[in-house]
C-alpha cells in the first residue's frame, strides 16, 4: 500500500508580537510573521518632524511627528523556505542624525498552519513531521477524513515559541488499514473538526499494490 500526496489548501489565521531598542525605540505589531505578510512598524525617542529612514530586511521612509514617534509604516514579510523560522532585523534611523537609531528583530515563518505533511509513502512508517505557524501553547491536531466524512483526530503534540512550532516523530497516517481512494488530512487547533476552522488541508490517494 502506497500513498501519494495531491494537493495543499491553506487557510488563514493570526498571531502577535514585540521588539526591541536604544533611546529611540523600533516595534513591530507582532511576535511572528507568515512569509509575504503585512508587518507595521512604529517607533518613537528620534528628532521631532525629521525624516526617518528603514532599512534591513525592507526599506521605507516616514517622518517623525512633533513627539518624536512614527506609527503605521507598512512593509512586507521576506520571503522563507526554510522548515523553521528565520530571524530578520530592520534598523531605523533618523537621516540627519544617525545617532537617533533603533533596531528590531522579528521571526518569519514559511506560511501559516504550515506543515512539511510527510505523507508520501507506506502509511505504517515512522517519519519526522514538522510544523511552523501555529499559534504557541495550543495542541496541533490532525483530523483524517475519507469521501468528506470523518475517520479519527490525532494530537500531535504543542506548539510553543513565538511562531508556534513543532517537531515530532509519528506514523504517516494514524490508522492501519485504510481503504483505496481520496483521503484529507486537515491541520489545524481545535478538537472537534469544523471546515470553518483555519488551518491548512492536504489531499492524498491510497492505492493498492503499489
Amino acid at each position: 500500500m502506497r500513498i501519494a500526496r495531491a494537493t495543499a489548501v491553506a487557510c488563514a489565521a493570526l498571531l502577535g508580537g514585540p521588539a526591541a531598542a536604544h533611546a529611540a525605540v523600533a516595534k513591530v505589531d507582532r511576535a511572528c510573521y507568515a512569509s509575504g505578510e503585512r508587518v507595521t512598524v512604529s517607533g518613537s525617542g528620534f528628532v521631532p518632524g525629521v525624516p526617518v529612514s528603514i532599512t534591513g530586511a525592507a526599506t521605507a521612509a516616514t517622518n517623525a511627528g512633533a513627539s518624536g514617534a512614527f506609527a503605521g509604516v507598512l512593509i512586507t514579510a521576506p520571503k522563507v523556505g526554510s522548515a523553521t523560522p528565520r530571524t530578520f532585523t530592520l534598523k531605523a534611523t533618523t537621516t540627519t542624525q544617525a545617532s537617533f537609531t533603533a533596531s528590531v528583530s522579528f521571526p518569519v515563518v514559511r506560511a501559516r498552519f504550515w506543515s512539511n505533511a510527510p505523507i508520501s509513502g507506506t502509511p505504517s512508517q515512522r517519519v519526522t513531521w514538522r510544523f511552523a505557524g501555529f499559534a504557541p501553547g495550543k495542541r496541533i491536531y490532525g483530523h483524517l477524513r475519507f469521501h468528506g466524512k470523518g475517520v479519527t483526530t490525532r494530537v500531535f503534540g504543542t506548539a510553543h515559541g513565538p511562531c508556534g512550532v513543532l517537531t515530532v516523530r509519528s506514523a504517516r497516517v494514524p490508522i492501519r488499514h485504510l481503504r483505496a481512494g481520496r483521503w484529507a488530512l486537515k491541520l489545524d487547533q481545535e478538537r472537534q473538526y469544523a471546515a470553518s476552522t483555519p488551518g491548512r488541508v492536504y489531499t492524498f490517494r491510497v492505492s493498492r499494490g503499489t
